[in-house]
């Protein structure tokens, strides 16, 4: 270029960090919270992409926390044009319980003990 000798040219890319995304090589890993009821019995979910579009995603009944959940070529670019995959991990999270949750979980307890008994 402007008459300088040929050569290759190296250079050194960063990723900078992303708010919702990891990078695992070409697969992205993100983390979503959902409520204990929806691990227990099911749920669908909205989930945006990393191009921006919204789409419902079905978590499964009895889902525990750090299930990662498989979106085909839904990752980053590959350098033979196929896509790395898109793994949503779930998070169970527990906000803070009113009166009546809380009699709830308690019931649920109870009944687990009882069916250990």
């Amino acid at each position: 270029l402007g008459g300088g000798k040929s050569g290759d040219i190296l250079l050194k890319i960063s990723l900078k960090a992303h708010a919702h995304y990891t990078v695992d090589g070409a697969d992205l890993v993100a983390k979503v919270q959902i409520a204990p009821w929806q691990a227990a019995l099911g749920d669908k979910i909205d989930f945006t992409l990393l191009d921006g579009r919204k789409i419902k995603l079905t978590v499964p009944a009895s889902s525990s926390s750090g299930k990662r959940l498989r979106l085909r070529g839904k990752g980053l670019a590959k350098r033979d044009k196929s896509r790395g995959n898109l793994e949503v991990e779930l998070q169970i999270t527990v906000g803070e319980l009113n009166d009546n949750a809380q009699a709830l979980y308690e019931a649920l307890r109870d009944l687990d003990k009882n069916a250990v008994d």
